[in-house]
Parts: C-alpha cells; structure tokens; sequence
C-alpha cells in the first residue's frame, strides 16, 4: 500500500491541471458575442415568469449545434414547438457569486430555414436553502457559430402565471407556488418586447459560470396513475391519483370545465411533508375543454386534483424527472423484510438526489452534509458511474462555500443559512476515504485538502488530549436525547483526523505530524472516556450513549480487547436517531455479529418496514409528533441499511481505490439465501449464496483485471472451487485469492467445522 502511495502522489503534479476539468469556472467556452439578456425594465421580484422567442435560421444543418445556456432560475426550451429541454438549470450556486450553465447539442432538433426558439424561465427571486438568488431574471443564450443579439429576441412576462393565494412554501424553499389563469384574457396581450444586453459571460450578478456536471434530468414522458379514487362534495370533485411509489412528478389533466374562472387545486399527500407547506399549484379554468401540465416538481405517494364539481375529466397523467442515475445494484434475500427496508432505502435514495443530495424532497430539498456522507456511500452500492458526478458535485460545493475564517457550513448552495453544524462538518471531511475507496479519484482529494486542513486548524486541543468541543452555528450532535456531547464530538473528530492522514499519504506529504496526532488523541480517548460500562464522557449523566460506541468504531479508536464491551452496550437501550443508527449498525458487523446487527436492524426499522403505504424511510423512528424535526418521511440519513446489506451481508467492498482489489466476506447473520448485485467502476459484481444446516453453496461473477479475495464467514472450510475438490491451506480455511488470471465466476461450496466466536 505504502509503494501504491507513492506512486499515486506523483499525481498531485498535475492537480491545477486536473481540477480545471473537473471543478471550477469554464466561463471561457463561450463566444466572444455571447451576452447576458434581460428585460428591458429588470425582474427582480419573486415568482416570475418570463417567454423569451427567436427565431434561428440555418443554410444547412451541421452535425453538432451546440448550445451553452444559463438562467436564474429554471427553464423550459422548445424547438420548432418541440419540448427539447425539461427543467434545465441547476440551482443557482457552485460559489457564492457563480451560477451553473447547461450544454446542449441541438443539431437533433432543427432544419433547414427558419426555426422558432421558445423558453420558458421561472425566476425564483428568493433566497432557499438550495438556491442563491442573484437577484436579477437573465438569459445567456450562446449558439456555437451562429451569435444571436439582443436585437434578434423578444422578451415578455407570461401573464398567465401569478400568486396563489396563502400558504405560501415554506421560507426554505426558494421556489413558489404555481398558479396559471387559462382565461382567455391572460392569453391574449403578451406585450413583447425588445430585451437589453447586460454584459459579457462573467457579469454581475450572476458571476462566473461553472458547466452542469450531469445530464439533463431522466425524463419519463406522461403516464398513467396507477389507480384513481374519486370523492364527490357540496363543491367539489376530489381525485387521488396513486402513483407506483413515493416519486418526484409534475402533474397533468385534460378536463372539460363546467364553467371560466374555477379554481383547480394540485397538491400531493406529501404536502405538508416535513409539518411545512411546501409547493402546490392552483389553475383557474377558462371555458370548456382544456389541459395542463404544472411545471414545478412535487413528491409523494399520489396526487390530489380538486376540480369545480361537474368537471368531466378525460386524462389524468404524470411525468417522472429525476437524476439520471442508472440502478445497476440489487439486493434480495430469504428475508422479506430486509428486502422491503433494502427497497425503501433504495426509494428515498431516488427522491432525494436532483440539482443536489437532498435531505428531503419536499419540506428543504437542501444539501446538509450529514445526509451527504450516508447517501454517497448508498450511491456506490445502488447506481453505477453515473452517480459520481452529483457526488463531486457536492464535495465542490461544500469547499467553494467555505467562510473566510475557514469554517465549513451546510446546506449549501444556501442563500438564508450560514450556520456550522460541527459535528456534520467532522462527518464531511471523515467521508473522503469513502469516496475514494469507490473511484480512486485523487484529484478530487488534491482539491479538497487544503479546505479540509484549514478547517481542522478550527479545532483546540485540551490539555487533557481531549478536542475542545466547537459550538459553531448550532451544537447539533443528533435527534434525540441521551447524548453524550463529549464522546460524539471526539469520534467524529478522531475520524476526521483518519481521513486527513490517507489525503496526505495519497498526496505524497510529510504525514508525522498527524499520525502523532492520531496516535495521541487516541490514547486520550480511550484512557478518559472507556469504562467497563462503555465509552462515556466525563461530563455525561445517565444511561450510556449507544452513538459514540458505534461511530468510534467507525473512527478507529476501539481496540478489539473492547469489542464485547460496546457490543453489550448496542443491545440497548437505543437512544441514536436513524442517521447516527447507520454507525451503530456498521460497528457490528465490523465486530463480526452479524446476527446481532440484523436483528437490531429489523427492530429499530419495523414500524418503516411495515408501514403500508409509505415506500420511503423516515427522519426518525416515527411520524409528525413522533419524529424528529418535524418527521419528513423522505429523509436521506436513513437509507443506511442499503449499503450495509450490500457491503457486509452480501460482502462486496473494495480493499485497494477504485477496486483496484476488492474482498468479498459475506456475513449471513442467520439468513439462508442472499443475492446481490454490486456496481463498481470496475465493473458488476454478482452475489449469491444459499445456507443450508452446516453447508454453505457459493456462486460470484468479479470484473474482468480484478484482484481480490472471497472470505467465508468463520468457521467454514471451502471444500469445492468450480466443481473441483480444493484443499485450502490450513491456516486459512475459509478464503481464496483471486488474480487478474483467476476464472471471472466461481461456485465455491463450503462445510462449517466449527462455531465462531467473537474475541
């Protein structure tokens, strides 16, 4: 590894090279004509809409036409009344001061002659805990070899959008509710007009322009409801309208109205998700027959249309968009209820990925960094390559918002939060060795370092080797009571520390300083908060914390002669909240007790496993009241049990970067069946494995140019590899090693001859 380091550090020579193309501004790809438009009198209130037309002519039609694109807020781009771009534009931020650009090929789109350009911007004009306002509606439209002037565009405000009336959305959304008047009065005086050049690519106040690092949203085109519920009252018809699962849509209707000027409402069960209201949409009728798509996304498990009573409704359809991940991994076992709460995890994930890695869908659709950590590791066990940019995306965003005096802050992008969550802070610089272990991306590292270095110089020492805890913004530690501030603070500190020691081994520095560091802290830790009871903080009073037992183990700081004290300690009883619970449930089945991790596993997600209508996990282990932080029952933090089936039950994980080699250990923790599938840049890996009394029958596919080894569990003795008889060697019974020579598939079939038992 130490060879492997070395060589990896000749790298860093080239990181100013390497971070241009994978982070930073790019401002300079576009035209010397390219400029900034605006309206001719400037939009700067909340909650506009604006129609921006030209028209495009081309002699021929080259093969590649590409488009650089750039708004505050969102757009809508049709071609030749073709919808050609479905809510582009990132929310604003990638700095303070920057904004986001999109780029298209639309040479698919146009002919020969004369072709109409239509966009549709929504301008927010708020500040959120997603979004930073730049204050100003603006267009930069830059066509590759064909400059358009402000001459050659006509700008107006959509006057069929307005304000719906109150509940607004909540002030950490920087989006409005949508409200359309299809009457004909509203359709007729557009008023175009000739908008005004406000200056180069660059130009305040929207700033230097970072390009999208993904694609544009997966778009699944308008579909059916899987089933429709139809409640008539005194006024109203009230339809619910069920969507597959817990999904982020815009609905639509065709409906033929009784009457003009009847309010529509459009919400979804999810409303209120998070106790705040969050985006809804209201629609007033114009006479007859008529249909309509609201363009701001929503979540939820279905969708309530409350139309004017005597509406005859002919379609009712909606449209998914959502991250362009491809779910390559998979998990099933012999246990429904693991595979429901592997599902339900895999859900949330979806919801919870968009312009960011959200904590929520709905209530702030905000990038706070303790979901960050758990969903980038899901990431790596549930989707394939496709996923790496958003999680870069988030590292970049996290460092490019750092405060002068080098503190770190999330959510961010943010325009009305600035405030330190310490202990989340810890949590993001202890995540890069995660995050490289699945991509073996050490630019990405060189970039992050120096941010991560100044904010670890934050942090005192006591004269006991303790870390002084940080208050920071806001002391958050977890939900919950029963938190032992002192051991929580230390943990998360001491893995920190451990992921500043592999930045600065991969980078090629000097790391004495902080393996003396490491070592030292330790040392502390464990002299002044390990007791015969557990870890405890001098300060603490009451039960045992179970958070710091398992998230120390997690940090390293746990020798093995303690193993059976914090496993004692993890029996209960439980006081972590579902983001700290996913540390706690890795620390067994680090220590080996896997039957011990599953069973707590199953008791602490019973009410989510089991809830029947819900299909994602929630904020904490109940809902509203029973909840923490207002109870969302979409949150990021608690999808962790997908990556620990995965990577332990199944037991896929890599050993070196990027799978550069990998082991494969399962730990069946009771189970009789388990099969997986793990994506990996390497490529799939394949899991499967039956129990059967004392026997054990193993099958595994491994990328092609790997290397690695298949351990099972303790105890068995493989018997046969691939049909043939095998006689392992005496001091390893149970394992295998495979070279980049070895056969891809292996049927391993395996007898226990003893019972394990933890140290």
């Amino acid at each position: 590894m130490t060879r492997y380091y070395l060589l990896i550090s000749l790298v860093y020579l080239m990181y100013m090279g390497l971070r241009a193309q994978q982070y930073g501004p790019a401002t300079e790809q576009f035209s010397a004509a390219a400029t900034w438009l605006t309206p001719p009198k400037n939009v700067a209130a909340p909650n506009q809409w604006l129609e921006w037309t030209t028209t495009l002519t081309l002699t021929e039609v080259p093969d590649r036409l590409p488009l650089r694109i750039a708004t505050d807020s969102k757009y809508w781009l049709y071609l030749n009344d073709s919808l050609i771009v479905f809510e582009g534009q990132l929310r604003r931020g990638p700095t303070p001061t920057a904004t986001y650009f999109d780029t298209l090929d639309i040479a698919p789109y146009v002919a020969k002659g004369q072709n109409s350009v239509y966009l549709l911007q929504w301008f927010w004009g708020k500040e959120g805990f997603n979004h930073k306002n730049s204050g100003a509606a603006g267009l930069l439209f830059d066509l590759e070899g064909h400059p358009l002037t402000a001459a050659d565009w006509t700008v107006n405000r959509h006057p069929a959008y307005g304000e719906t009336s109150n509940p607004k959305p909540n002030y950490r959304l920087p989006e409005s509710n949508v409200h359309f008047d299809a009457r004909p009065e509203t359709s007729v005086d557009r008023n175009p007009q000739t908008p005004v050049a406000a200056g180069p690519p660059g130009t305040a106040p929207w700033g230097e322009l970072w390009p999208r690092p993904f694609p544009q949203w997966r778009d699944g085109g308008l579909v059916p409801y899987e089933r429709l519920e139809e409640e008539e009252t005194d006024s109203s018809l009230i339809v619910r309208a069920y969507l597959p699962l817990n999904i982020t849509i815009t609905p639509y209707f065709d409906i033929t109205a009784p009457a003009e000027g009847q309010l529509v409402d459009l919400r979804t069960d999810n409303y209120r998700g998070g106790g705040s209201p969050n985006v809804r949409g209201e629609y007033i009728t114009r006479a007859g027959r008529q249909s309509y798509e609201q363009l701001a996304f929503m979540n939820g498990h279905y969708m309530v249309y409350t139309f004017p009573k005597g509406t005859e409704v002919h379609q009712l359809a909606y449209r998914e968009t959502r991250y362009p991940a491809n779910y390559t991994g998979s998990f099933t076992c012999n246990d429904s209820s693991l595979n429901v709460l592997w599902d339900k995890s895999l859900t949330t994930l979806n919801v919870n990925i968009r312009d960011a890695i959200q904590d929520s869908p709905d209530r702030e659709r905000a990038q706070w960094w303790g979901d960050v950590v758990i969903v980038m590791e899901e990431l790596f066990y549930a989707a394939d390559t496709t996923a790496f940019p958003l999680i870069r995306k988030a590292i970049s965003n996290l460092v490019e918002w750092q405060k002068p005096d080098g503190a770190l802050y999330s959510p961010v992008p943010a325009g009305n939060w600035d405030q330190e969550l310490p202990t989340q802070m810890l949590a993001s610089v202890s995540s890069m060795p995660t995050y490289f272990a699945y991509t073996n991306d050490t630019a990405t590292l060189a970039y992050v370092y120096p941010h991560f270095r100044r904010y670890l110089d934050l942090y005192a020492i006591l004269d006991d080797g303790l870390v002084e805890e940080r208050r920071g913004g806001w002391t958050w530690l977890d939900w919950g009571e029963n938190i032992d501030s002192t051991a929580v603070y230390n943990v998360w500190y001491h893995k920190a520390l451990r992921s500043m020691q592999l930045m600065e081994q991969v980078l090629g520095k000097d790391t004495r300083a902080i393996d003396s560091r490491i070592v030292a802290h330790r040392e502390a830790f464990n002299e002044l908060l390990a007791t015969p009871a557990g870890y405890r903080g001098p300060r603490k009073q009451g039960p045992i914390d179970d958070r710091p037992q398992g998230i120390a183990m997690a940090a390293g700081l746990v020798p093995e002669d303690y193993y059976s004290v914090v496993n004692s300690v993890l029996r209960g009883p439980y006081h972590a909240s579902p983001y700290s619970e996913k540390y706690i449930l890795e620390a067994l089945f680090e220590m080996q007790q896997p039957e011990h991790a599953l069973q707590r596993m199953r008791e602490r997600y019973r009410k989510m496993i089991d809830h029947p209508n819900y299909t994602t996990l929630w904020e904490g282990w109940g809902i509203g009241a029973e909840g923490y932080g207002g109870g969302t029952y979409n949150h990021g933090w608690s999808g962790g049990p997908l990556t620990l089936l995965s990577k332990y039950v199944a037991g896929v994980a890599p050993t070196s970067p990027g799978y550069g080699s990998f082991r494969v250990a399962p730990q069946p923790g009771g189970l009789t069946q388990v099969q997986a599938t793990v994506p990996s840049v390497r490529g799939p890996f394949t899991v499967s494995y039956r129990m059967d009394g004392d026997r054990m029958d193993f099958h595994l596919t491994v990328p092609e140019g790997t290397e690695g080894e298949v351990v099972l569990p303790p105890g068995y003795r493989i018997d046969y590899l691939n049909h043939a008889r095998y006689h392992p060697p005496a001091a390893r019974p149970n394992r295998i090693y495979l070279d980049s020579s070895s056969p891809r598939v292996l049927h391993l079939r395996a007898t226990r001859t003893g019972q394990y038992r933890m140290p």
